[in-house]
């Protein structure tokens, strides 16, 4: 007899794989970040083509295999409308989960991390997604990132210097993106510390104030910050996510 397991899950990416058949990798509220093999979905008459596409929240089955686990069922319980009616939406939600993607290792389950992903989509999908600028869509994948990386265990350290160990002060303080930490101005002025090529980014004191709330917000707050504040996150984030990969 096939062994059978069920879970709610998020569909996250879908490719081709054989003649028929898909390849689905999805976060599931029970096991964790899977890769499912969904036999006949590219057929013309399948039953499960239409709910396993990107950006989808299913209750699905899973059917052991010998080689490979495949997808025995999915139902559609939330297709995130608004987010895939809107280009900015659909870019900055396709940004994010392409990161969760990178980041979360399969079989690896964490049912915090898989509210925290349902929780930001609905954020997105009910609040902003059909208005979604630039602006707020930075904003909001800079928060998703930035707790992605608390909920994993790569928070920086933004109340204390990681060289003399002291509370941070407002002052010119650099993030150390190798470290994943701030260093204070006074050791930046008299350390005997080498550091790398493009491993310190000056940060500014409400950057810090920033980089602070949305490490630690357990839910999206919405902010009205300056335009050259946005740049400086998202550029920061970047840096950061280049750095943790």
């Amino acid at each position: 007899m096939v062994e059978s397991l069920n879970s709610e899950a998020l569909i996250i990416r879908r490719n081709d794989w054989r003649e028929n058949d898909s390849r689905v990798v999805l976060y599931t509220k029970k096991f964790g970040k899977l890769s499912l093999v969904a036999r006949g979905a590219k057929k013309a008459r399948s039953k499960i083509a239409g709910h396993i596409e990107p950006i989808s929240l299913v209750n699905m089955m899973i059917l052991k295999g010998k080689a490979f686990d495949y997808l025995g069922s999915a139902i559609n319980k939330k297709a995130y409308l608004n987010i895939k009616s809107n280009l900015n939406a659909l870019y900055f939600v396709g940004a994010a989960l392409a990161l969760f993607d990178s980041q979360v290792k399969e079989a690896a389950e964490d049912e915090e991390l898989f509210n925290f992903l349902i929780s930001w989509l609905d954020l997105v999908d009910d609040r902003f997604a059909l208005d979604l600028d630039k602006d707020k869509g930075e904003l909001l994948y800079d928060y998703f990132a930035l707790r992605l990386l608390a909920i994993l265990g790569y928070k920086p350290e933004l109340y204390h210097c990681l060289a003399c160990h002291q509370t941070i002060k407002p002052t010119t303080n650099c993030l150390n993106l190798r470290l994943g930490g701030l260093i204070c101005g006074d050791c930046l002025a008299t350390s005997q510390l080498k550091y790398l090529p493009n491993e310190l980014l000056t940060v500014s004191d409400n950057c810090i104030k920033l980089l602070r709330i949305f490490s630690e917000a357990t839910s999206y707050q919405t902010i009205k910050i300056e335009p050259t504040l946005t740049r400086e996150l998202s550029r920061l984030v970047k840096s950061l996510l280049e750095f943790s990969q």
